[in-house]
C-alpha cells in the first residue's frame, strides 16, 4: 500500500495487524519475535516512531529477560537469545533499517556480536550509510576488528573517488592499528605473536595506501611504528621510492 501511495490503507492494515497480534499465541519464540519485528518495521515505514520504539522494546524484553533463552545453546554454542536477535537483525537489514539493526546487534553477546556488526557494515557501506558504518566500527571490541573495518570503509571511499574521506579513514585506521598489542619478542626474533603479525600487516597496508595516494611523509610515519627493524627498514625504503618517483 505504501509503495502505491495508499498510506491510509497501509495505516488501517497496520492497526488491524497490531490488534490481532496482541491477542495471538505463537508456537515458538521465533514466531513471536518475528511478528513483533515485522510490526516495528511497518511502524517505522509509516512514520510511527513511538510505536516502533515500543515494539522494539517489547522484542528486546522478550528476548533478553528470559534466562532460559540466555542459557540454552545449540551445537555451535549460540544461545537462543542470540539466535533470535540474529534473525531480527536480518529482518531489519532486509528492510534497509540499518540503524535499528545496529541497535539490535549491540544486544548480542560476543563473539557473535562482531559477526553481526560486520554484516551490518557490509550492508551499510554500499548504501552509503556512513553514520551507521562508523557506529558499527566503534562498537567493535578489538583494535584488529576496528582496523580491518576502517580499511574496508577506506577502500570504499577510494573506489568511489571520495579522496578526503579516504585520507581521513587512513588516519583513523592508523590510530586503531597502534592499539593492537605488540609482542615484546617480535622486535628481535623471527617468531612473532599473532597480534604482532596482525599489527605489522595493518601498519604496512595503511602506509602503502598513504604512499600510493601521494602522502609519502604520512606513509613513512606509519611505517616507523613497526617495531621490528628488519621488517620496518625495507618498507621505509620502498615508501621513499614513491617520493623519488613523484619528483
Amino acid at each position: 500500500y505504501l509503495e502505491a501511495g495508499q498510506s491510509d490503507l497501509a495505516m488501517d492494515l497496520f492497526e488491524q495487524t497490531l490488534k490481532f497480534s496482541v491477542g495471538s499465541t505463537f508456537a515458538t519464540p521465533g514466531e513471536h519475535t518475528q511478528a513483533l519485528t515485522d510490526l516495528a518495521i511497518q511502524a517505522n515505514q509509516l512514520g510511527l516512531t513511538e510505536q516502533a520504539t515500543d515494539l522494539r522494546a517489547q522484542v528486546l524484553q522478550l528476548v533478553t529477560t528470559d534466562e532460559a533463552k540466555k542459557t540454552e545453546v545449540n551445537s555451535d554454542g549460540l544461545s537462543m537469545a542470540d539466535a533470535l536477535l540474529i534473525g531480527i537483525i536480518s529482518q531489519y537489514l532486509a528492510a534497509e533499517q540499518y540503524d535499528v539493526a545496529l541497535e539490535m546487534a549491540q544486544a548480542i553477546s560476543t563473539p557473535w556480536q562482531t559477526r553481526r556488526l560486520d554484516q551490518i557494515l557490509g550492508w551499510a557501506i554500499p548504501e552509503k550509510r556512513y553514520a551507521v558504518a562508523h557506529e558499527a566500527i566503534q562498537a567493535m571490541a578489538s583494535p584488529e576488528e576496528k582496523t580491518d573495518a576502517i580499511l574496508r570503509l577506506a577502500n570504499h571511499f577510494h573506489k568511489t573517488g571520495q579522496h578526503t574521506r579516504f585520507i581521513e579513514s587512513l588516519t583513523e585506521a592508523f590510530e586503531a592499528a597502534r592499539m593492537i598489542e605488540q609482542s615484546p619478542e617480535s622486535q628481535d626474533q623471527p617468531s612473532v605473536a599473532i597480534a604482532s603479525s596482525s599489527r605489522r600487516y595493518y601498519l604496512r597496508t595503511i602506509a602503502l595506501h598513504y604512499a600510493q595516494a601521494g602522502y609519502v611523509k604520512q606513509a613513512v610515519d606509519v611505517a616507523e611504528a613497526i617495531e621490528n627493524r628488519a621488517r620496518r627498514e625495507p618498507l621505509v625504503q620502498r615508501l621513499r621510492c614513491y617520493a623519488a618517483t613523484a619528483a
